[in-house]
């Protein structure tokens, strides 16, 4: 019994600090001039791109899956053109990245968009649009995702 009791309490207080680490990484972020909306849900396993994040706009109620990557600049192409790539990267209310999705610089994600995992955002991305792929295109609107979302739950 005292055993369940101490591994509760352990449990809370790891939680307490995992949550107060995440809240000080995103002060650190809006610190450093990055726009972060209200109930975001922005796991430990996004990378944000630190050096450039003051280029970096997160919506209200945006979600993130695991390992999502939002990068402002791209310095591949410096050793050969000896220029690098940099953009604003806008993430409206309400996008939901599924896991593993990459942002690349200069997009702007409208408002309500769904991406599979795994996609590879490198164009904007029109409002209530479903995205899928590398590189990422359109394959469907919100409302039709919805309506068989609707059905698939009325199966159970």
């Amino acid at each position: 019994m005292v055993d369940v009791l101490i591994k509760k309490t352990l449990s809370i207080i790891r939680r307490k600090f995992e949550q107060k680490r995440e809240e000080l990484r995103w002060k650190k972020y809006q610190e450093l001039g990055m726009h972060i909306g209200k109930d975001v849900n922005l796991p430990p396993s996004t990378w944000i791109d630190v050096s450039h994040c003051y280029l970096i706009s997160i919506g209200d109620k945006c979600e993130f899956g695991a390992n999502c990557v939002l990068l402002a600049h791209d310095a591949l192409a410096d050793q050969f053109l000896d220029a690098g790539k940099i953009g604003k990267v806008i993430l409206h209310d309400a996008v939901c990245l599924g896991c593993g999705t990459i942002v690349l610089p200069g997009v702007e994600i409208g408002p309500r968009v769904i991406t599979a995992a795994g996609s590879v955002i490198s164009t904007t991305i029109p409002p209530d649009s479903i995205v899928a792929g590398n590189p990422a295109q359109v394959v469907g609107k919100l409302s039709e995702y919805l309506r068989f979302q609707k059905l698939c739950v009325k199966k159970y």
